[in-house]
Order: structure tokens, then C-alpha cells, then sequence
């Protein structure tokens, strides 16, 4: 019997440009060049799509808070409105959440505005691409406020690895405008956040051989007594080589000679005129000894590490019927999927 196995990662840096000052009345704001440090993702190359990434530890999200410096003999009489305002290319919406187009990587981002405390927290969603954070008075603050930026990252498309330049993503906007709301104001965009390049990576396993000849050896009806009778069981293994953190399923499909029992996991005999009759090949979880249903996709293991991974399985003589004397083959498809 032949098995053959068809086989199946995310990295993101981030950095900010300098902002440019601004005027409102005789208030004026800067804020200084903010670098985020570069980060490597990777990601199971079969992650569902709206799936949030997360790193070895936690959630995956980049961020960062620049502090803007505002000056001018009015500042005790100014109020500032904070917000962000996305740039982009649109994709989807998730959970509320606006998401943009990594390059065409399939993976995209949320943006989340940021003031240094937990419940001016918030995204830009729906059909906006900005997002008011909170209402300050300047002199409260000594004229420095932040505002910054949290990218959450999902995969929203087919995966495809590779190295993506940088992308302007958001700018902080600031509305200097008189205390109590009073007069018409201006926002004014003051900072600018892009990302750095980014490499992105899928997560997977190798295989040496896809093709892994099991075989059973000779046995005579008579060891096949009756319907359901089974003989000759075989253990053999399918050796992997796994990358960290990926969950590895499998799906195990019949060939062209298709199945007897799917849910039983009994395929049929490749044709030819000298085909046994009356028997079928089954194939077995190595570890718990049960039949393994063809067409179902079923969790087997959780990597940890990055190393070897075999998925250990049996094969057997299968009665169904009237049985005569001739030759068994078969063919059997594991797909391999990660996530």
C-alpha cells in the first residue's frame, strides 16, 4: 500500500516618523521620532481566516506612545481633542474592528488609539477610518500629552511569505481648540506611524518521503473466517519535522479505488484482474487502535518545540463480504494541515 502525503510563517517590524509642528492660535505641538523595535511573527500556514496572531506568550501587538510637546502663552487656555486616523487599504471588518491590507502578505491589522490609560482605549471601526480618544486640557498636563497606536494583526487571506516594505498606517490627530469647546478649532495631524519592514513567515511541517510503502504480508482466507474478520496488522509511522507552536491535523482520504466503510476507515482495492474480492484495507489510529473515518479532519498533535513528529498508524486485512484469493493493493492520502 501506498500513502502519500501532500505537506503545507509571519515576521513584523514597526517604526515611527518624525512629526511636524503645528499651530493653533499661538499653540504648537511636535512630537519626536518614535522607532519601534523590529519583531519577528511567524504563523501556522493553515491559521483560519479572521484568526487574531498571537506570539509564543501572549496576544501578537505592536505598539507605541510618543509623547507630543505643545508651547505657547495660550496653553493654559487650550483644550486638545485626541484621536487617530487610519491610512490604508481596507479589508474586512472583524468584531467591529476596521481591518487594513498588509501589502498582499494575508495578513492584516486593527489599529487601536492609545493615551497611556486602559479607558481611552479604542479602534477605529466600522466604515471610519478615525477614532476620537479623549478631550485634555493643556495645562493640566504641562502641555505634554500621547497619543499613540496598538496594531492587533489577523490573517485575512492566503498566506504568502515574503518581505514587505514599509506602510503608513496612522497618524495621531490633535484639535487645539478654546477651553470649554468654544470656537471652531483645527485638526491637525502631528505624527506619523509606519511600519517597518516586514517578514512574514507560515509555520508548518516537512516530510522526507511523500510516499511511504506499507506492507502487509500474505495470509489465506481462512485467516479471514467470517464478515469483519481482521488480520495481519501492520504499524508503520508518518514522520514529520515540525516547526514551534502549530497544531497538526490530518485527513485521511481514499484513492481513486475509493471506500468501502468511510466512517470505519476501509478503503477498497485498486482494480485489476487479479484483485481479491470480499476485502478492504483499514486503517488505524496507532495510538488508541480505533478506525480512523476518512474525510474528517482530526487534531493529533500540539507542538511546543520545533523537532520530529510521527503519527503513528496501523494497517489491516478487512473482510466485508464473500471473500477470493488474489492481490491487495491500495492507496490511501493523508493531507497534512497546520494551524
Amino acid at each position: 500500500m501506498n500513502i502519500s502525503i501532500p505537506s503545507w510563517l509571519l515576521f513584523v517590524p514597526l517604526f515611527f516618523s518624525p512629526c511636524v509642528g503645528y499651530a493653533y492660535a499661538d499653540v504648537s505641538c511636535t512630537a519626536p521620532l518614535q522607532t519601534l523595535s523590529s519583531y519577528k511573527i511567524s504563523l501556522p500556514v493553515d491559521a483560519p481566516v479572521g484568526q487574531e496572531l498571537e506570539k509564543a506568550d501572549n496576544r501578537l501587538r505592536l505598539e507605541a506612545s510618543p509623547v507630543i510637546t505643545c508651547q505657547g502663552k495660550s496653553l493654559d487656555k487650550t483644550e486638545a481633542v485626541l484621536g487617530i486616523k487610519a491610512y490604508g487599504v481596507p479589508s474586512t471588518t472583524l468584531n467591529g474592528r476596521k481591518i487594513f491590507l498588509l501589502g498582499n502578505s494575508g495578513i492584516g491589522y486593527a489599529i487601536r488609539g492609545l493615551t497611556g490609560y486602559p479607558h481611552d482605549r479604542k479602534y477605529v471601526r466600522g466604515e471610519n477610518n478615525s477614532t476620537v480618544l479623549k478631550t485634555v486640557v493643556l495645562r493640566d498636563h504641562g502641555g505634554r500629552i500621547s497619543v499613540g497606536i496598538a496594531l492587533v494583526f489577523y490573517r485575512v487571506g492566503q498566506v504568502k511569505p515574503g518581505q514587505y516594505p514599509p506602510q503608513l498606517v496612522a497618524t495621531a490627530t490633535v484639535n487645539l481648540r478654546n477651553l470649554g469647546g468654544k470656537g471652531v478649532g483645527k485638526a491637525i495631524e502631528i505624527g506619523q506611524f509606519s511600519t517597518g519592514n516586514i517578514v512574514v513567515e507560515s509555520r508548518s511541517c516537512t516530510l522526507d518521503n511523500n510516499s511511504i510503502p506499507v506492507v502487509l504480508e500474505s495470509i489465506t482466507s481462512m485467516q479471514l473466517p467470517k464478515v469483519s474478520s481482521t488480520a495481519a496488522e501492520k504499524a508503520f509511522d508518518i514522520p514529520l519535522n515540525c516547526n514551534e507552536r502549530i497544531k497538526v491535523n490530518m485527513l485521511l482520504q481514499a484513492g481513486s479505488q475509493g471506500a468501502y466503510d468511510p466512517q470505519r476507515g476501509i478503503i477498497k482495492l485498486n482494480p485489476n484482474a487479479n484483485t481479491a474480492s470480499g476485502v478492504g484495507i483499514q486503517i488505524l489510529d496507532g495510538k488508541k487502535a480505533t478506525p480512523i473515518p476518512l474525510g474528517q479532519k482530526i487534531e493529533y498533535a500540539r507542538t511546543r518545540t520545533e523537532g520530529p513528529v510521527n503519527i503513528p498508524l496501523k494497517a489491516r486485512y478487512y473482510r466485508y463480504g464473500d471473500v477470493k484469493e488474489g492481490t491487495v493493493n491500495a492507496t490511501a492520502t493523508f493531507i497534512m494541515s497546520y494551524e
